[in-house]
């Protein structure tokens, strides 16, 4: 499917951070908890700031559907489902009678150099080696 955006922040930071208060991951809408680990964005687009909060589930969510798409031969740069668009896209698979599971490697690190080996293989292997993305979580 590869992910197509007309416009990107001018300016974005991305910390993993222990979370002191709740807030909302913005993937699925759950309420992270205080003391989880998260994800949180920062940054400036079309003129406006932002701060928004990911879970470890929408993350390894992201992770897989980036390995997916690298695997049908999407670029890196076009292969990351917004984390604004994913659960459109989760229920746009659904709809084609398709589902994907996150990825279940014991940490996110792991996860993340998951993607990265799929990207290796998908670009430099002369032998047509395939990622395939974990049905575990």
């Amino acid at each position: 499917m590869c992910f197509e955006y007309d416009d990107y922040a001018e300016m974005h930071n991305t910390s993993n951070v222990k979370c002191r208060k709740e807030h909302r991951c913005e993937g699925c809408r759950r309420k992270i908890r205080k003391g989880e680990t998260a994800e949180h964005n920062t940054g400036k687009f079309d003129g406006s700031w932002y701060s928004y909060y990911v879970c470890d589930r929408c993350q390894r969510m992201i992770l897989a559907i980036a390995a997916k798409e690298i695997e049908e031969g999407c670029p890196w740069s076009t292969a990351w489902c917004a984390v604004q668009e994913l659960q459109e896209y989760l229920s746009e698979l659904r709809s084609y009678g398709k589902e994907i599971r996150p990825l279940g490697l014991r940490t996110l690190d792991d996860c993340r150099r998951y993607v990265n080996d799929c990207w290796a293989r998908s670009e430099y292997s002369q032998r047509g080696d395939r990622c395939i993305v974990l049905e575990s979580f």
